[in-house]
């Protein structure tokens, strides 16, 4: 599974190279303290505020927002010493009317921050703002040692929607940690290309959630998944029974319907059997 997602660091990845123009930003910052660039009062965050909105910025999430236009942003970025300040920084880039093509650059250079934290708020703006300039900054990603920035990487290539994403998500099929491997169905899902083979391995896995989640994904895949789904539906776990009785349903199984009625007479959970008792009445009629 993933390390934990903050206060990471990886040895694979070089630290952000410090110019002069950093040295003195970060000295400025250090004698000024929150004057620089933070909000001195609520006066001072409520005129910020009103600035803001009528330059245009994204204010729904104002109170997360480093103050700042993009020149003030980029030199946090590129130059702040606390890791939780530079991806506060990449993250209030989405406040503004646009990210521009230096703020793409710039978001590029600090995919590779030595901080896995900033690492994985860069593919988070990637996908979220949909940003064509971070596609080759996302595709490197994909092998990240964090897991959250491979997650976040699969999602802004799911975003751009690059003509492989169905080819890099089956990559991530079998990684290791839980939500790389939802954001890679997710993916796969959405580019209308996932098969019901893609999911054979995860509805067959160790990890329970995992197995309700490949079970959901599959109302979405192509080709035949009735042995899949009568694995699923003799599953141990009963979310994932209750899934499977779902699947069932939308993929219109109706083959499946005597192993349901057998289920009934057995099932202990109560919620798979509300899901049970719906689709064996509903498939039921006219029988």
């Amino acid at each position: 599974m993933g390390a934990q997602r903050h206060g990471r660091s990886s040895s694979t990845f070089s630290a952000a190279q410090v110019t002069p123009d950093c040295v003195s930003n970060q000295r400025s910052s250090t004698e000024s303290g929150n004057k620089v660039l933070e909000d001195e009062d609520f006066l001072s965050w409520y005129e910020r505020w009103l600035d803001e909105l009528l330059a245009g910025y994204d204010v729904t999430w104002f109170g997360e927002k480093l103050p700042g236009d993009e020149p003030s942003l980029l030199g946090v970025l590129a130059c702040d010493p606390s890791p939780h300040r530079r991806a506060r920084a990449a993250r209030s880039l989405r406040a503004l009317p646009a990210i521009t093509q230096t703020a793409a650059e710039a978001l590029t250079e600090a995919a590779t921050d030595s901080d896995p934290l900033v690492r994985e708020v860069v593919m988070e703006v990637a996908w979220r703002s949909k940003v064509p300039g971070l596609e080759s900054a996302a595709r490197a990603a994909l092998t990240d040692p964090e897991a959250p920035v491979r997650a976040e990487a699969i999602s802004a290539l799911r975003a751009l929607g690059v003509a492989d994403v169905a080819e890099q998500a089956r990559l991530l099929l079998t990684d290791p940690d839980r939500e790389v491997k939802w954001r890679a169905m997710q993916a796969l899902a959405d580019s209308g290309r996932m098969v019901a083979a893609d999911l054979a391995p995860l509805i067959t896995g160790q990890d329970a959630r995992t197995r309700e989640t490949a079970t959901y994904f599959l109302i979405k895949a192509q080709g035949e998944a009735h042995g899949l789904l009568v694995r699923a539906l003799g599953d141990e776990d009963p979310t994932v029974r209750r899934q499977a009785v779902q699947t069932a349903e939308q993929r219109d199984e109706r083959m499946l319907l005597p192993i349901m009625e057998r289920m009934l007479k057995a099932e202990t959970d109560a919620y798979v059997r509300v899901n049970l008792d719906r689709v064996v009445a509903a498939w039921s009629v006219n029988r």
